[in-house]
């Protein structure tokens, strides 16, 4: 099933190799030169082990390709077995079916590592990855019976198990969300009008709008999105989440990510992609794409 299922990201930064190799080569000299991790693990459960990460990439690879596959195989192969997810702080909340959930360490956080493809390459990853490597086969050799570990990968999404995130929605719904992207990798994509447009929205909306930024708790922005009317969102993640929490969401992008994201649209929410060949989307083109998605509410 993995085999048939999956196909490894060409260019995310992951681990290869069994986990208990991750111990020799370099990455006990890498781990003492750049690394200090500790976790509150249990390895005293006598179940065998099923150990899924270390998830370092997108957020949107993994809402969209990673951990519904994960669900996918706890539920189908591994649902006898002490499940152990790794990824960054606070995304337990996409892994209800855990019994542990490690977080990504601090030093490889602090690095800038997390949440980037390719163009993070550079002398330092490799250096970084191998800390990572050791400090996660540490842990788990403290297992008697790691019997399975699953490193990042690409499920497609007809072998995931998605579920709606928040739970029941909110029906009193006075605002809607949007989300001002402002990363320093493709900068092309950090949208400069919000300014312009959110009174625009609110004025059109009567509704209040609350702006979702990157460094709000996951689990925040899920609790926002499920007591919202709908998002708007750049092409980025964000356009995922919303999908996972059932919201009906505007979009504008590239024109080559249109087909990609009505893929990912597993719940069938309303949906509007306002598409151009380029990222220079003017006020003018996303509040008609708005108003295109409040129709057909």
């Amino acid at each position: 099933m993995i085999k048939n299922g999956a196909t490894k990201h060409e260019w995310q930064l992951t681990i290869h190799r069994r986990w208990d190799e991750w111990l020799y080569g370099k990455g006990k000299e890498a781990f003492e030169q750049v690394g200090d991790y500790s976790i509150q693990s249990n390895p005293t459960v006598d179940k065998p082990v099923f150990f899924a990460g270390p998830w370092i990439g997108e957020f949107g690879w993994e809402l969209s390709c990673w951990q519904g596959g994960i669900r996918e195989l706890v539920h189908s192969l591994f649902g006898t077995h002490h499940v152990i997810v790794m990824g960054d702080p606070g995304h337990n909340v996409l892994y209800e079916y855990a019994d542990e959930y490690w977080d990504v360490p601090e030093f490889f956080l602090n690095a800038g590592l997390t949440r980037q493809c390719a163009h993070v390459r550079g002398k330092k990853a490799p250096l970084y990855l191998s800390a990572l490597g050791y400090a996660v086969a540490v842990e788990l050799k403290k297992y008697s019976n790691v019997l399975k570990v699953v490193p990042p990968r690409r499920f497609r999404p007809e072998v995931q198990e998605y579920i709606q995130l928040g739970g029941k929605n909110n029906t009193k719904r006075s605002s809607f969300c949007y989300f001002p992207r402002n990363r320093r990798w493709w900068k092309e994509k950090n949208w400069p009008f919000w300014d312009e447009l959110i009174p625009l929205v609110e004025e059109e909306t009567e509704l209040n709008s609350v702006g979702i930024t990157a460094d709000w708790d996951l689990s925040d922005s899920i609790e926002m999105l499920r007591a919202s009317h709908f998002a708007i969102s750049p092409e980025s993640g964000a356009i995922f989440l919303s999908f996972l929490c059932g919201i009906p969401t505007i979009a504008f992008g590239h024109e080559q990510q249109e087909k990609r994201l009505s893929k990912a649209n597993v719940f069938g929410v309303p949906f509007v992609y306002n598409s151009r060949t380029d990222h220079n989307h003017s006020v003018e083109e996303v509040f008609y794409g708005i108003k295109e998605l409040l129709r057909a509410l």
